[in-house]
């Protein structure tokens, strides 16, 4: 069982925890940088990694669109045409994010790497 400050994360529904990582993104993007630069370096340190473990999770999900096809059923005719137009990602970064996406299951120690926040997903 995985519980942050009393919320038993573990029983929380894939969707439930994108929107709680949502909410508290839109929070910290709202917050000044705190005053110490030590605070800062860690806080900095630690958001990255979160950012990282993000990525993977984001490789997943694209992938299982793009697998499906789901993205043709809201008229889109590509993974890559939906990543540009709904992500606002430039062709590049649509790119990169659908080949990791499409080769994670040929690449399981880098999959597992990211997924245990061990690899950088390159910035």
């Amino acid at each position: 069982m995985c519980s942050t400050d009393g919320i038993d994360v573990a029983s929380m529904s894939t969707s439930e925890l994108v929107d709680a990582a949502v909410a508290i993104a839109a929070e910290l993007a709202q917050r000044p940088a705190p005053d110490s630069p030590a605070v800062c370096m860690g806080d900095a340190e630690s958001l990255a990694r979160a950012t990282d473990l993000n990525e993977g999770t984001l490789a997943a999900l694209i992938g299982r669109v793009d697998a499906s096809r789901e993205m043709r059923r809201w008229g889109y005719p590509s993974t890559r045409s939906w990543l540009r137009s709904r992500l606002g990602m430039r062709e590049a970064r649509a790119k990169e994010r659908l080949n990791l996406a499409r080769q994670r299951h040929r690449l399981p120690n880098v999959t597992t790497r990211l997924a245990r926040g061990e690899l950088s997903y390159g910035y």
